[in-house]
């Protein structure tokens, strides 16, 4: 009896924890979703989109290690305005063994629903945002202001425990007709599975999408497959092994004349597909149930479809800190290693971090700040990009049923151009407020309203932007 309680609990743990794993173990996804940032506010549930864009918005729920209860959130809160059913977290105890059916969802059992058949549960949703935005570029130094209407409907089929599939477009109209109307696609493929002291997980996502870039100034078409796994080993209750590996490849829809100011010559820039392989190996111990700590390493090599290539070694520590139902911290620190195998420079040092605090200043307010520092290869032939971001969001419950987000973004990106020792081709600081307020209705749906102010100021002429953004969503999940 003991044996099988333990087998749940750790099956529980690393169900939480999957996700986790997936952002620490498989950085490639979110160096996509930094680097390929849109003007505009993305529609609800399209690739995790909130319905109330927010900066500083961090997850406060606590380690899964530490067999607290978890407290539900600002976004489990505003799952159904997500367009998302709410994944409040599962009581561990009610997990079934591995190998063993769940008594609520037998393998043999009748069809109870048009939803549900066995193993077999099927989540709809679908969400309508309608948004009015100034100051959209169409191309580098044209600014537009548009209405835009989207529609997102989605369908996530979970198979049993440990496999879940997903899917949704998104279908936007433009009113302004320098801009044409898109219909993006997001799918994605994620499974974990427990075996004695193993935790194993897969990742695989894929987008479409063809939206107005902030890098390029105009409207650019990305196509993008990510996969990854990962093996976690539980040595014993405070040490775990963990190990990563991935692929992300980008391919992009046409090229663009936009000109970042190269140091070199005075041609237009084109951007390039390109391909990221990764390796990573972490080392994890929990000293108790409060705080714990690990080292790792990431190796990744990333080439160009214009042949430009780079190795990358990273070595970081990590610190994770829930002194108690309040607090919750989380701090990465490494160094990066970088050798341009094209150009023929020699290697650089480069510092990295993501920081995270989550603190609940009464029972229903929630203050989070995060920052990051990275660096990756850039939409651009023989350009790398250096990212720094920061954000502080405050999260309040009105009147029981209200949610107010208020936010606050800055981010500064660096273009350096590898065929000139690094020298900075464009720069650019940019920084972003937001408010929203959602508000569920009727079981299954959500009204949510919003706001958001951003300016980008940049060293290359026409790339500078300011931009007012105010929508609605309507959204509908079960």
């Amino acid at each position: 009896m003991h044996l099988d309680g333990r087998t749940r609990l750790r099956l529980g743990t690393a169900a939480n924890r999957l996700s986790r794993w997936l952002a620490v173990l498989f950085p490639i996804s979110i160096a996509g979703s930094v680097f390929g940032q849109n003007y505009l506010v993305p529609p609800p549930g399209f690739q995790g989109a909130p319905a109330v864009p927010s900066m500083g918005n961090m997850n406060t729920t606590p380690p899964a290690e530490s067999g607290q209860g978890n407290p539900q959130t600002g976004d489990q809160f505003n799952a159904p305005a997500n367009g998302q059913p709410n994944t409040q977290p599962t009581d561990k105890a009610t997990l079934p063994a591995e190998g063993e059916p769940s008594a609520s969802t037998p393998l043999t059992a009748p069809m109870a629903n048009l939803t549900q058949w066995g193993m077999l549960h099927i989540h709809e949703r679908a969400a309508y945002q309608f948004l009015y935005s100034t100051g959209i570029h169409s191309q580098p130094g044209r600014s537009e202001d548009t209405f835009t209407h989207t529609l997102s409907p989605g369908l996530t089929l979970d198979l049993g425990p440990h496999v879940r599939l997903d899917y949704s477009p998104s279908i936007r109209f433009f009113s302004e007709r320098n801009f044409h109307n898109t219909v993006d696609h997001g799918a994605s493929l994620i499974g974990s599975l427990q075996y004695g002291d193993w935790s194993f997980g897969l990742s695989e996502i894929f987008s479409v999408t063809d939206e107005p870039l902030v890098q390029t100034s105009e409207q650019t078409q990305e196509t993008t497959f990510t996969t990854g796994l990962s093996a976690g080993y539980h040595v014993n209750d405070k040490v775990t092994l963990q190990t990563g590996a991935g692929v992300s490849l980008l391919y992009q829809g046409g090229g663009t004349n936009a000109f970042l100011g190269s140091v070199t010559n005075t041609q237009p820039s084109q951007l390039s597909d390109s391909q990221t392989y990764y390796a990573s190996e972490n080392l994890d111990y929990a000293f108790n149930e409060r705080i714990s700590t690990g080292v790792g390493i990431t190796a990744d090599y990333a080439e160009q479809a214009s042949g430009f290539r780079i190795v990358d070694q990273d070595l970081h520590a990590d610190l994770a800190w829930h002194p108690d139902a309040k607090l919750n911290a989380a701090l990465t620190v490494g160094v990066q290693h970088r050798q341009i195998l094209t150009a023929g420079s020699s290697g650089s040092w480069n510092p990295t971090f993501t920081a995270s605090i989550g603190y609940h200043l009464f029972d229903q307010t929630t203050l989070s700040i995060s920052g990051n520092r990275s660096s990756a290869i850039s939409l651009f032939q023989n350009e790398l990009s250096d990212n720094t971001s920061a954000g502080i969001g405050l999260q309040q419950r009105l009147l029981g049923k209200f949610q107010l987000n208020l936010g606050f973004g800055y981010t500064k990106s660096d273009y350096q151009d590898t065929t000139a020792n690094l020298k900075t081709a464009r720069s650019d600081e940019s920084t972003s407020y937001s408010a929203g307020l959602s508000l569920p209705f009727l079981t299954h749906c959500s009204f949510a309203t919003f706001y958001q102010y951003t300016q980008n100021l940049s060293t290359t002429t026409g790339f500078g932007y300011s931009s007012s953004q105010v929508g609605v969503t309507l959204s509908w999940s079960h």
